[in-house]
């Protein structure tokens, strides 16, 4: 089944029942070409060209006081009424459009701005992130130097110590030889 496309001509039942619905509120009083028109559509089924309808319906109306030029000036008068309809379809086409249109410029301008927020903040995390390396490497060099200088220090104590201990010794087996 194919779907319709607003691409392809075709007569759209919504808009045709829309214009008529235009057409029926703007009818004018007694008979004119609106009643002209259904009754040639009530002949439908009748065998007969279509130009024999519109001849007949013309015949059974004018008793009604229907004539040929209130036909054609009646019919002038739902032109005008159908190009109204056409102007306001138009403006809240346009409307509908631009309303539309509209939301998805904002969108995208909320959109891009969210990302120039987003890349900003990108920048400060890695001018933060560059920071904090280098702290770290400057960290570590103290560590290393803070190592190196705990490492001397304890050697340097415990060098100290056994002298002193063995000082300590030395002097208690001359002590003792006395």
């Amino acid at each position: 089944m194919k779907e319709n496309s607003y691409n392809e001509k075709a007569i759209n039942p919504q808009i045709l029942e829309t214009l008529h619905k235009a057409m029926d509120k703007a009818n004018l009083p007694g008979e004119d070409y609106y009643e002209l028109t259904k009754a040639v559509e009530a002949m439908k089924d009748i065998p007969i060209t279509e130009n024999d309808k519109i001849k007949t319906a013309l015949a059974a109306l004018s008793t009604k006081g229907l004539t040929k030029g209130k036909v054609i000036d009646s019919a002038k008068y739902y032109l005008e009424v159908l190009e109204n309809e056409k102007r306001k379809f138009y403006t809240a086409f346009e409307e509908k459009i631009k309303g539309s249109i509209n939301a998805d410029k904002k969108r995208i301008s909320q959109l891009k701005s969210t990302i120039k927020e987003k890349n900003s903040k990108i920048e400060e995390l890695k001018e933060l992130i560059e920071t904090s390396k280098k702290q770290i490497i400057e960290l570590e060099k103290e560590i290393s130097k803070s190592d190196s200088k705990v490492a001397g220090i304890e050697e340097s104590f415990l060098y100290t110590y056994e002298h002193v201990i063995n000082k300590i010794k030395s002097d208690i087996e001359k002590v003792n030889s006395l």
